[in-house]
Order: structure tokens, then C-alpha cells, then sequence
């Protein structure tokens, strides 16, 4: 009931402040379908920042998208460890999906580092991109 009584204040508000945090929460959870018309989190909405020297970083880190090797490498293993040669590809006995999966850790292998190289994001409110070699 609580939840229901707030958000109804928020939908009725003229004037909603939140931290960008909270903002770029609630922008990270909206569908695809919504439309510049209808604003980003409302009706004809307008947004100040203040204070809004991480704004770069988090939004990058609520609506951006972020891979890690080991992140992958943990996803690979649940459908095939190349140590153990377990996972569900060996209960299931599908090789050749194993050997994709092996493809896989080598192709990421190559490319993540490569990456790193390309697109750095180490200071605060900074995005550098490389020259490709």
C-alpha cells in the first residue's frame, strides 16, 4: 500500500528530486518502447543535474553494458569446463557444441584483451578510445 501511495505522489508530482543514482536506476529499468514523447521517466519530463561530476560513470554503470573475462569464462563452464570436461554440453554428449565452446574461450581470449587496449575507462568521467593496431 505504501508503494502504491508513493508512486502515485511521484507520477502527480510537478517537480521529482533524486540523486543521479536513483535517476539512472529508474532510466536503466524503462522498455525499449518508450518514446521521446513520453518523455524518459515521464510526461514531458526535464532533468538538471547537480553535482554531476560521476554522472559519466554511473550511468555507465546502470545502463551501460559490462563484460569481464571472468564473467564469461563462468558462463562457458556452466556449459562446458575444458579442464573437467563437465557442464551440461558433456551430460547431454554434444560435442560439436563442446568444440564451439572451446572456440569461444580462445576467441575471448584474443578479443578482450584487445579491448581493454582499445577503450579505456580509468578516470571518473572519462572514456578514451585508442588507435586499433
Amino acid at each position: 500500500m505504501f508503494y502504491q501511495q508513493a508512486r502515485k505522489r511521484l507520477i502527480e508530482a510537478d517537480l521529482v528530486i533524486m540523486n543521479h543514482t536513483l535517476f539512472f536506476t529508474c532510466l536503466g529499468g524503462l522498455d525499449e518502447e518508450t518514446t521521446a514523447e513520453e518523455g524518459y521517466l515521464f510526461p514531458n519530463d526535464f532533468v538538471i543535474f547537480d553535482e554531476a561530476h560521476n554522472l559519466e560513470l554511473t550511468a555507465a554503470r546502470h545502463v551501460g553494458l559490462s563484460v569481464s573475462s571472468g564473467a564469461l569464462r563462468y558462463q562457458l563452464q556452466k556449459l562446458f569446463h575444458p579442464s573437467t570436461h563437465k557442464g551440461l554440453l558433456a551430460l547431454i554428449r554434444d560435442a560439436g557444441a563442446q568444440l564451439k565452446v572451446l572456440d569461444v574461450y580462445e576467441a575471448a581470449d584474443e578479443f578482450l584483451p584487445r579491448w581493454r587496449r582499445l577503450v579505456s575507462f580509468g578516470r571518473v568521467g572519462s572514456i578514451g578510445c585508442g588507435s586499433r593496431s
